[in-house]
């Protein structure tokens, strides 16, 4: 076991946070996976009854794979970068709650979270490069449920500690004697 790095020495490695918001493009693609799952549903319990009709499921489950493979293509994966404390706390001022009686978000935040987030997601977004027309092409494009993956992404990356992530994946993937 090697010795413990220094205060001083893990200072100086330091790196803010990251993390990945990815977005399929071709939403499409999500309703056509759904209704080829209903399908396969529907040929496993068919299979079930008759031996003779796993050939439909394997064909379905191959469209599924197509699918997805048309899905990863259409992905765009945004890297996200927490600021500073002392960038994080200037930008929050810089947007000043404006209600008498605000939400509890705004108090959450200490301060107008529209103004806020919409300048933080912006900032944050490291990969790909994203120019002003894109920026407004994926504003028009987002759904509210992506955007609240950018925002929580941001709140996560600036508000939140940071921690050595626990890997169910990695945990499952492993067999008991892969450590001998």
């Amino acid at each position: 076991m090697s010795e413990p790095k220094s205060l001083k020495d893990l200072l100086k490695q330091a790196t803010l946070p990251e993390r990945i918001v990815s977005i399929v493009m071709d939403r499409g693609l999500v309703a056509e996976f759904q209704a080829l799952e209903d399908d396969l549903q529907r040929a496993n319990e068919a299979k079930l009854s008759d031996r003779r009709k796993g050939s439909e499921a394997a064909s379905i489950s191959r469209k599924i794979e197509d699918v997805r493979e048309k899905m990863r293509a259409s992905t765009v994966t945004f890297k996200l970068r927490g600021m500073r404390g002392s960038d994080w706390r200037a930008m929050k001022a810089k947007h000043p709650i404006k209600s008498e009686s605000p939400t509890p978000t705004e108090r959450l935040f200490g301060a107008d979270v529209d103004g806020l987030l919409n300048e933080a997601v912006r900032a944050s977004i490291i990969e790909p490069q994203v120019d002003d027309e894109d920026w407004t092409t994926l504003l028009d494009v987002l759904t509210e449920g992506e955007w609240e993956r950018f925002t929580d992404t941001v709140f996560q990356l600036n508000e939140e500690g940071t921690a050595i992530p626990f890997s169910k994946a990695s945990f499952a993937a492993r067999r008991p004697n892969d450590d001998a």
